[in-house]
């Protein structure tokens, strides 16, 4: 429990306060720590009533209730244990060491994630002196992290475990083993990521935390840094950093989309895009994450017939010996393809090799077996059935992200034939080649939007994004063989660098001397209006029409207000395109929204222009009722605008409404002879005739 040992009066108090302990809890550590003699004795009884007692002097010191609280869960009591840190939360809402032993609590229930709620709460009320507890919390934020499958959130809690106590050899020796030449995990996890400041390619030193600055509160700081200047995209990379080292990192994946789009470095695009694909392996990221193993298992409650299933499959080279754990009494196995036959028979050609489509795990109490293809470990379960006799109610299936070493396993083989080891490994780097360059190349990915390699490869952004990609399976064999492929091949094979090259200099090329095959792979989400504006018109005149549409839906968005001169002409345009999307709501939408904002700025042309135009797309769509609905407000609202009583006038003669055209025609009528318009005046006689006929 490490609280015997004397405290320095003038030294942080062990509460997490901030405030030296002689000025804290000074008063009640003597009677804490005779309370906690007792119960190192056995004496559990003694020691709780020590602390009642305790606590009726000291009603107002949440520490004597939290350490209650540690010792109620020492002795198995923690319903009693969760009632005594309410009354210290009651006391002190952000009293840390409530909730480092509440996070305790949920992982002896099994509840990771709302743990790390807890213990990055303690992680922020611990004064930064608390040296110690800091260590401490930051130790066990370590380990449930890597439980949830966040290494990079892990190192950076280990990292700050171990600045906070540099003796503890423990924790060196740990990081040691995340960051050393024996770790399996990827380069970009191994090595320490850094910031970027203001924009620069190079980075700054590792975070340190300090009473100013917590990790806990990094990423607010970037996230104002992006408010004040939006164009920094720095920040926005150093707000996925923080995001990630926080375990968020279902946010961290978000910002660094929107931070590969903008990046024009390739250094730090492909190490954004290395980042989200180590992002994804984190458990909740199933959805997003192309690394996923499909899992069975089944309790093991007869031996005998699953000995003699591992013998079939090992004879007909199904199975094959990785590793043993006599200490935890397991044994794993790489699952390998079944042959067309599934047997090897005297006489039959040998295999050349197998492929590999998982693993198989037995352990004391149970059986599991997972790999990526889903079909394939599936399928085993007729095998459970009919062969171990277990029922179909007693096998469980579930889907998780893969770990690291899965990765590469659709391209891994075991080779049967081979002479030696030279040959061996010949083999298994041909399969790897055709895997990555028949196989692979082909296969839509969810990083890329659903898109395959090769259609990625020509996009702007997904360009970038496979370019990340690729660079991770570098980092991923890096840990295993790197001479088993040279991804040059692949990027050779996909044009990438010629590809990005040619992508960066369409993005110094002016979007006016653009073709429609260039505009089309211009990235418009990141024009600003006089950009759009430009992209607009250059697709007008190729009579590219869907990219015009795209370029004018995108500048309402970007400031394009009243007043601006392409202002109707866009909207106009816009709400032909909804009519001819048949998206009627939408185009009435617009169209009121834009003669609202008209009408606010006291500009009478150009909402008269829009209401004509609303007026023309529901005589176009045929709709009636619509349309007498705008001529009626015309009659009510706008009888001193000639523009709109004309438009009126010949909308309700086309479209042979002619009570509806004769009330326009007599009120435009009257309207000419009052303002002294020989010309209107003519019209609209000639117009009533029409419509009295």
């Amino acid at each position: 429990m490490g609280i015997f040992m004397a405290v320095d009066l003038y030294s942080a108090c062990p509460c997490g306060s901030g405030k030296k302990f002689k000025w804290c809890c000074s008063s009640v550590w003597g009677p804490i720590e005779k309370a906690y003699e007792s119960f190192s004795k056995g004496q559990v009884e003694s020691a709780i009533a020590q602390m009642k007692t305790l606590q009726s002097s000291s009603s107002d010191n949440p520490e004597v209730f939290g350490r209650l609280a540690e010792l109620l869960l020492l002795s198995g009591q923690p319903e009693q244990a969760e009632a005594e840190l309410e009354k210290a939360f009651k006391i002190n809402p952000n009293y840390p060491f409530g909730y480092y032993l509440r996070a305790g609590l949920r992982i002896d229930e099994g509840e990771w994630e709302g743990a790390i709620i807890l213990l990055r709460k303690a992680a922020v009320y611990y004064h930064i002196d608390s040296k110690e507890d800091l260590a401490r919390v930051y130790n066990l934020i370590f380990r449930c992290e890597m439980n949830r499958n966040k290494p990079l959130a892990a190192k950076v809690a280990l990292q700050i475990a171990a600045r906070h106590a540099p003796s503890n050899s423990q924790l060196k020796e740990m990081l040691e083993n995340l960051s050393g030449p024996q770790s399996r995990l990827p380069k970009i996890i191994r090595n320490d990521i850094t910031f970027i400041p203001n924009e620069k390619s190079e980075d700054n030193a590792s975070f340190v935390e300090s009473e100013d600055i917590r990790l806990g509160s990094l990423p607010d700081i970037f996230k104002k840094k992006i408010q004040d200047n939006p164009s920094d995209n720095g920040a926005k990379f150093n707000l996925a950093v923080a995001l990630a080292w926080l375990g968020m990192n279902k946010e961290s994946y978000q910002i660094l989309d929107e931070y590969i789009k903008k990046e024009k470095n390739d250094t730090l695009y492909r190490k954004a895009g290395v980042l989200q694909e180590v992002l994804k392996f984190a458990i909740g990221m199933d959805e997003e994450s192309d690394y996923v193993n499909y899992h069975i298992g089944v309790p093991l409650t007869n031996p005998e017939p699953v000995s003699k299933w591992l013998s079939e499959l090992q004879n007909t080279r199904r199975l094959l010996p990785l590793h043993q754990d006599k200490e935890n009494g397991t044994i794993t196995f790489f699952l390998l393809e079944e042959s067309a036959s599934g047997l090897i028979t005297t006489g039959s050609p040998t295999k050349e090799f197998s492929k590999v489509i998982g693993y198989l795990a037995i352990y004391p109490q149970t059986m599991v077996a997972w790999g990526y293809d889903s079909k394939k470990i599936e399928n085993l379960k007729h095998e459970f059935i009919t062969k171990l006799q277990i029922p179909i109610n007693q096998i469980v299936s579930t889907t998780n992200t893969a770990d690291f070493g899965s990765v590469l396993l659709p391209a891994a083989i075991v080779p049967l034939a081979a002479k030696d080891q030279e040959q061996a490994k010949k083999m298994a780097s041909g399969q790897m080649e055709k895997y990555f360059e028949e196989v692979w190349i082909n296969h839509p990915r969810k990083s890329l939007l659903g898109n395959t390699p090769v259609d990625a490869s020509v996009h702007p952004i997904l360009a970038k994004k496979l370019a990340g990609v690729i660079d991770f399976y570098e980092e991923i064999l890096e840990t295993q063989d790197a001479s088993l492929y040279d991804f040059n091949r692949l990027r050779h094979k996909l044009s990438l660098g010629e590809n990005l090259a040619q992508l960066a200099d369409l993005a110094s090329k002016p979007i006016k001397n653009m073709n429609a095959a260039e505009l089309a792979n211009a990235d418009s989400d990141d024009m600003n209006l006089e950009q759009l504006e430009e992209a607009y018109r250059a697709a007008i005149n190729l009579d590219a029409q869907e990219l015009a549409y795209k370029f004018a839906k995108l500048m309402p968005d970007k400031g394009l207000l009243p007043g601006h001169g392409l202002f109707v002409s866009i909207i106009k345009y816009l709400a032909e395109k909804e009519i001819d999307n048949g998206n009627k709501p939408a185009m009435l939408e617009l169209l009121n929204s834009a003669i609202a904002k008209l009408k606010s700025e006291n500009l009478p042309e150009q909402t008269a222009e829009l209401q004509i135009a609303k007026m023309k797309n529901f005589a176009k769509m045929n709709d009636i009722f619509q349309v007498i609905k705008v001529v009626d407000e015309i009659l009510a609202k706008h009888l001193d605008n000639d523009k709109l009583l004309v438009a009126a006038a010949e909308t309700m003669i086309r479209l042979n409404q002619k009570s509806e055209a004769k009330k326009v025609c007599e009120a435009g009528l009257k309207f000419a002879k009052a303002k002294n318009k020989s010309d209107l005046v003519e019209f609209f006689s000639d117009m009533l005739k029409s419509a009295s006929k």
